[in-house]
């Protein structure tokens, strides 16, 4: 019975420790190239959306190092988020080209290395405008944040780098069955905010035949033959609070978000 309990513990323990575990990673120096900022909002990256996470460090080099796990910000599993990250200004106002790279350790093993936990990778460059999607079978929870930026190459979230830095964040994942359905895609699709306050934005990569909104029980409550451009922004005040199907189509191909009403 003892060897049960003492195993028992064993095993709370590990597990316990998983969760906040990660691998030790810093920068020899930060002189030329470290983070300045780093900001992520739903879909596409505008400056005029909500800004979910807003971290703005004016000349703080952080040793290499910078552990923020206690600064948060939250996603859904299923969607679309965009990063913008900017180096350290130079002293005639120029930036540094630099290396990027953003992980999230969706399996808690602290190593950042499994599969689809790279979220972004920019090479030569001072800013980092990319997207990013959280895959769709994430559970809810919180995990790790990470990046890292680098006068070079960086191969694993786990090296030491010898000019820049690396920071940790939090990210809060829900899994509430926002997550796109389908096989047919249409290209950058994205549908935010998610859940949806006001107005619904809609954006993809190439032009579409129709985009429609049904309710849970088929009622179509929008619907746009032919829309013009790339982005479509639907008033949803009206809508009841719920759960809503946007389908989108090209052609034969269709893909369908599902999107939430507050």
């Amino acid at each position: 019975m003892k060897l049960f309990y003492f195993t028992m513990i064993i095993a709370f323990m590990t597990s316990f420790t998983n969760i906040n575990a990660q691998c030790t990673s810093n920068a020899t120096s930060t002189a030329d190239y470290y983070v300045r900022y780093v900001k992520i909002t739903e879909g596409p990256w505008d400056a005029r959306v909500q800004l979910l996470l807003n971290v703005t460090e004016d000349w703080q080099q952080d040793a290499g190092y910078g552990d923020f796990k206690s600064t948060s910000f939250n996603a859904i599993s299923g969607n679309s988020y965009s990063n913008m990250l900017r180096g350290k200004y130079g002293i005639d106002n120029s930036i540094n080209p630099s290396w990027w790279k953003v992980w999230i350790d969706f399996n808690k093993d602290g190593k950042f290395d499994g599969a689809n936990e790279e979220m972004v990778s920019k090479e030569g460059d001072a800013y980092a405008y990319q997207n990013f999607t959280i895959p769709t079978d994430v559970a809810t929870g919180d995990y790790i944040f990470r990046v890292a930026t680098s006068s070079s190459a960086i191969n694993s979230a786990c090296d030491d780098i010898t000019q820049g830095e690396i920071e940790d964040y939090t990210i809060k994942i829900t899994n509430n069955g926002t997550a796109a359905v389908g096989t047919e895609t249409i290209a950058n699709l994205v549908a935010y905010p998610n859940p949806i306050a006001n107005d619904l934005k809609i954006s993809f990569g190439e032009d579409i035949s129709s985009v429609s909104v049904y309710t849970v029980l088929g009622s179509v409550i929008y619907k746009n033959e032919n829309p013009i451009g790339r982005n479509l922004e639907i008033d949803t005040r009206a809508w009841k609070t719920g759960l809503y199907f946007v389908d989108v189509r090209k052609g034969e191909r269709r893909q369908t978000l599902k999107v939430i009403k507050q």
